[in-house]
């Protein structure tokens, strides 16, 4: 099974050894689900949270008719259905968009984790917090940019966000997500994804080549882009410290 990575756990701060193997030991045991499957639907209960060991999941909300929209996409190292937290049932659908692996964490496990290490309580927390910054920027992109600027916006994230987990370099990556995905996510049709995915090809910034995403002009990417968000704090002097009993 791939190893659990605790990279977004450690974007803010690093956990001690202890904190570190306190989740790995009490994780439950990985489960693989193939492309397609769902790993929790929206309405059912929700008693833990997924620790995205490998591939791609989307996270989508269904209305009262039936219609769904795809919210997110969860990379390795992502934390799967902690929103739900707050809820007597699961308020989205986790959907595998490849073959993945999970290993859940049932919420009396994460209390005792953060009930023994205020530390990972805290590196918790802060991811939490960037998760809704990011919900932050795509409110305002979805209501505010055109189609050039949240494909672009949304190309460099995900860049961004593959590098973190080792799956892209600077050129580009692979991505397995199809056209209405991509198109649901930016609030557009398909239609109109393709055309402006064809539109940032012709003008030289990408390419597309048998399922990869290839940067042609990242400096003209980064100028489309209309987002700007302050750095992300690194080991704030607030952090509780490390617990000598648990390293």
């Amino acid at each position: 099974m791939p190893k659990m990575s605790l990279h977004r756990l450690e974007e803010f701060a690093k956990l001690c050894a202890g904190d570190a193997d306190m989740l790995d030991n009490w994780a439950g045991e990985q489960i693989r689900y193939p492309a397609g499957a769902k790993i929790r639907k929206q309405g059912e209960p929700a008693t833990c949270v997924y620790f995205l060991a490998k591939g791609w999941v989307g996270s989508s909300m269904s209305l009262v008719d039936g219609r769904r929209q795809f919210m997110k996409i969860h990379l390795p190292g992502d934390v799967l259905g902690s929103p739900s937290m707050s809820l007597s049932a699961a308020a989205e659908t986790l959907e595998a968009f490849t073959e993945i692996a999970v290993a859940p964490v049932p919420h009396r496990v994460l209390g005792q984790l953060i009930e023994r290490s205020p530390r990972f309580a805290a590196t918790f927390l802060l991811s939490v917090q960037k998760e809704r910054v990011a919900l932050m920027q795509e409110k305002a992109i979805l209501g505010q940019a055109s189609a050039m600027e949240r494909m672009a916006w949304f190309l460099l994230d995900l860049r961004g966000r593959l590098q973190a987990a080792g799956m892209a370099d600077v050129d580009g990556f692979d991505c397995p997500l199809k056209q209405g995905q991509i198109a649901d996510l930016l609030g557009m049709t398909s239609v109109h994804a393709s055309r402006t995915l064809t539109r940032l090809q012709h003008e030289g910034m990408i390419d597309r080549k048998r399922g990869s995403i290839v940067f042609k002009d990242e400096a003209a990417l980064q100028a489309l882009s209309p987002c700007v968000v302050a750095p992300f704090v690194t080991e704030p002097d607030w952090l509780p410290k490390s617990r000598p009993d648990l390293t």
